[in-house]
Parts: C-alpha cells; structure tokens; sequence
C-alpha cells in the first residue's frame, strides 16, 4: 500500500486527550525476574501534573510539570523545584544532555498568547534562558529528544509537525509530518531514525536532517499512540480511549512486518520503555479524569502485559538512567511520574541487572 496521509475530520478527543491543569539497558538475564524482582517507591516531591523525566545518573536528573514547574534531585529520593514560570506555562518535554545542560520544551496558553516554547538551563537549572518561541501555531505537546549534542527534534503533535534543531536548540526549523494529529510521545531508534504515529504511522530514517517523514495508516483502527521500536524489524505500538469508556491496547510486531492483534489494556497507553533486548519493558499509561493509570510490564515483547503499578493516576513517561556498577553487581534505576487531581508523584524502582 503506497503512503498517504489520511483525512483530518477524525475527531479525537476522545482519543488520548489532555489532562491535569488542561481540559486537556536495563538488562536481565532472566527475563522472567524483570518484575519479579521490582518495588516503586513514591519520592519526596512536590505534587505536580509531570510529563516528562530526564535522568543523568542514577540518582541526578530532572521532571517537568504543567504549571510551569520544573524540579530537580542530586540524590535520587527528594525531588525540589528549580522554576516556577508560571500558572500559563506547561512544560511537557525535557532533555538534559548533562545535570548542568538541560533543556524544555512545551507551550503558553495565555490570554494574549498562545505558543510552542524552549526554555535551556547551563547551571543545573538555578537560572534559565528567557521563553524561546519555536512554534508561533502550535503547543509543543510531545517529547523533545536529543541524538547528540546539536541534533534533537521536538512534536508539535496535535497540530501534525515537528521542529528540527542541528545546533543544540539555538534554532529550529519546522518539520510537516503528514497527520493532521500524533501521539506525543518518541524517541530515536538504533539508526537515528524516528517513528511517531496517531491517525497515520509515520517514519523518518536517520540518514537525512533534518528528518523527512513517510506516512501510512495506523496500526489501529481506532488510530495509535506511542511507538517503541524494538530492533529486528520489529516494534510495539500503544493507544486507547478515554470516552465512552476508558481502555487501552497494544500491538506487537513480528519480524516480517505483521502486527499481531490487538492487547486490551484497562487505560490508555502514553509511553513506552523497553531494555536492549526488546523483550522486557514497561507500558506506561492511564487516565487523569477517571483516576486509573500506572505501568504494565511485559518479558515477551509485548505479546502479553501484568499489571505492575497500579498508582490510580495517569502516566506519561518511564526512563531508565544510567546502569551504576557496583562491587556488588550491576542495578539500573527506573523513574516513572504521574498526573492526577490530587497533585501527582515521582516513582523509583532498581532491578538488578546480573540475574
């Protein structure tokens, strides 16, 4: 089938949605042990909306938050804020390429003002540089990944583009992806390349940047969400819905290209995390106004899920930081965040990665 983009009349919001503020490797010998062997730990944090997290170490990283928040930890446990920018500021997007060099991407919905915005911090995030407009259409409601230092690419994904950068985010240059609505989350595959989908499945191979995208149907009747790809010609797409009634799926990917049938999910799917083998990983997911969501684990692929954390709030991200090696053994640490009406919280996990 040859690629097209497919009409824009879909509605969806009932698909995914908005929440919170807004009416809108580890690797494991024994894969069976993956969440066998796992707790999550809520942090010291403050009670925020997060959407996304970076990790630089085990224990160093950084979270955003709706509300113009953003908070920061050096010891893994207590979370404190390091900017407020205020209540029309919602940062959905982090990347941070050291714990002094960070970047944030997300949007100003204001009276006045209604744009896609950057902000960058080279001090650990004790001063920022001022709102930096990418998108002057747009939120910027997806991810912001970097593949090296210059070269990162940020979703503007309810309006079906992206914006490209190859010199650390300094400038940007805007990307059509060929769908009038996308899922928001990504990230690069082996080969730099990207996939993101939503009522197309779109690709872009790492050869060329900025990146040119190739669009075909969704996976899903019912349009796709987040796509990890696993490796071997093979790849995991999430979704789901919130209305009438709240529910999620995944599809999983064979090596020849065909994509099982669906696995029904009790909430949406919004992220992915999958360790170097493509067999063991984590569906994160839920949904901010009926209060359900957490994190289902797979060691299949994502040919079968078991539920692992059940937090009662909506998650959009699960990251995994760098393997610490000990003489004890090696362990890497998980963090996962979530978003609910009573304000949300920042979750820690380490599975030991000699079993």
């Amino acid at each position: 089938m040859g690629y097209f983009c497919q009409p824009s009349w879909v509605v969806l919001t009932l698909l995914f949605g908005f929440s919170g503020t807004l009416s809108k490797p580890i690797t494991s010998r024994k894969l069976d042990s993956f969440a066998a062997n796992r707790t999550w730990k809520p942090l010291d944090a403050p009670g925020l909306c997060y959407r996304d997290i970076a990790m630089v170490s085990s224990t160093n990283g950084f979270a955003v938050a709706e509300g113009g928040f953003v908070v920061a930890t050096t010891d893994g446990a207590t979370w404190n804020t390091v900017l407020e920018a205020g209540a029309d500021h919602y940062w959905y997007g982090i990347h941070a390429f050291s714990q002094d060099h960070v970047i944030i991407t997300g949007f100003i919905d204001g009276a006045n003002l209604s744009v896609g915005i950057a902000r960058v911090t080279t001090d650990g995030g004790a001063s920022w540089t001022a709102d930096n407009i990418i998108d002057a259409s747009a939120w910027l409601t997806g991810s912001v990944r970097f593949k090296d230092e210059l070269h990162g690419f940020v979703l503007a994904a309810e309006a079906g583009r992206g914006h490209a950068t190859s010199d650390g985010g300094k400038t940007w240059t805007s990307v059509p992806i060929c769908d009038p609505w996308l899922a928001g989350w990504f990230r690069f595959s082996a080969d730099e390349g990207i996939v993101v989908s939503g009522i197309s499945f779109c690709t872009a191979s790492g050869a060329t940047w900025p990146p040119k995208f190739s669009c075909k149907p969704s996976v899903d009747v019912d349009a796709d969400g987040p796509v990890f790809v696993l490796g071997n010609h093979s790849a995991v797409v999430g979704g789901g819905d919130i209305s009438p009634t709240v529910s999620g799926w995944t599809h999983s990917q064979q090596q020849d290209g065909t994509w099982n049938p669906r696995v029904s999910l009790p909430w949406p799917v919004r992220a992915f995390y999958f360790d170097s083998n493509g067999k063991a990983g984590l569906a994160a997911g839920g949904n901010f106004f009926s209060g359900v969501g957490g994190l289902h684990a797979t060691v299949d692929g994502g040919n079968t899920w078991t539920l692992e954390l059940n937090s009662g709030a909506e998650h959009h991200a699960v990251v995994t930081a760098p393997t610490t090696t000990t003489p004890a053994g090696a362990s890497s640490t998980l963090y996962t965040a979530s978003c609910a009406r009573d304000g949300g919280k920042i979750y820690r996990s380490s599975v030991d990665a000699n079993l």
